[in-house]
């Protein structure tokens, strides 16, 4: 994705120094982001096509439901962990090279793989701070492997039943390739809001608890950027939103006035 940094010119060089980390920080968090936006999408349509079953086959779904990718192909698993016997048994499974292209698939899964995704699943739920349990919104997870040793499962909030777009917290989890260590962990709550959209708003995120926007700033920017007239994401140190460029979607960051 391509970047670009907005603002006068010429910098002095601290402020250059800065654009140049500003640049280097969206563009690593901003992969991660656009790779979620492809995930999403896969969930989308997958959970579109498990809502057609029959009720008596969606009665052996857990909340263990995720996206991977192998070999080249999407897929899309739901089913459910069972805790104590340590196993994951698949109700649903789709594959495709894109969202588009998926159909259902029986083709043998990487049992081992599965199931460590779906235990990480399973454990980052059980460390929720209360206040995203408890805020009564719809969430959606995420499961990523960044190395072969490691899987995220980030949490983020779900497109809501009502229509209304919500912002203003994320978590995140790291475990090892097994799911069961967890390694790190971060979130952050600057309050949950919602709005409703309108192409005739600019929206202004506050994420002033962040230097850089997160991946959940710029997962919203590339999700929801057509359902506002601009979407602006101000942290402590730059102003990132989104235009549209002949390949799709660019952010373009700038550094803030106080920072200059």
């Amino acid at each position: 994705m391509l970047l670009l940094l907005a603002g006068p010119a010429p910098l002095a060089a601290q402020e250059d120094s800065l654009a140049r980390i500003a640049l280097q920080e969206v563009a690593r968090v901003g992969d991660v982001a656009q790779w979620l936006t492809r995930y999403d999408a896969v969930a989308w349509i997958s959970s579109d096509s498990v809502i057609a079953q029959p009720d008596s086959l969606k009665s052996r779904l857990g909340p263990e439901w995720f996206v991977d990718t192998t070999a080249g192909l999407w897929h899309a698993y739901y089913g459910r962990y069972d805790r104590d016997a340590d196993t994951y048994s698949i109700a649903f499974h789709f594959a495709g090279d894109r969202a588009r292209n998926l159909k259902s698939s029986i083709v043998p899964v990487d049992t081992t793989r599965v199931t460590a995704s779906a235990r990480a699943i399973y454990n980052s739920r059980s460390r929720l701070p209360p206040a995203f349990s408890n805020a009564g919104l719809a969430l959606n997870w995420f499961v990523r492997r960044p190395t072969p040793d490691t899987i995220e499962v980030f949490y983020l909030p779900a497109y809501q039943q009502s229509g209304v777009l919500v912002f203003g917290g994320e978590a995140s989890y790291r475990w090892d390739a097994t799911g069961r260590q967890l390694l790190d962990s971060t979130y952050s709550l600057a309050g949950f809001r919602g709005i409703r959209p309108d192409t005739s708003v600019e929206l202004v995120i506050p994420a002033e608890e962040h230097e850089y926007p997160s991946v959940g700033n710029l997962f919203f920017l590339l999700s929801y950027y057509r359902s506002f007239r601009r979407i602006l994401v101000r942290t402590r140190l730059v102003v990132t939103s989104v235009v549209v460029g002949t390949d799709g979607p660019v952010f373009v960051t700038s550094v803030r006035e106080q920072q200059r």
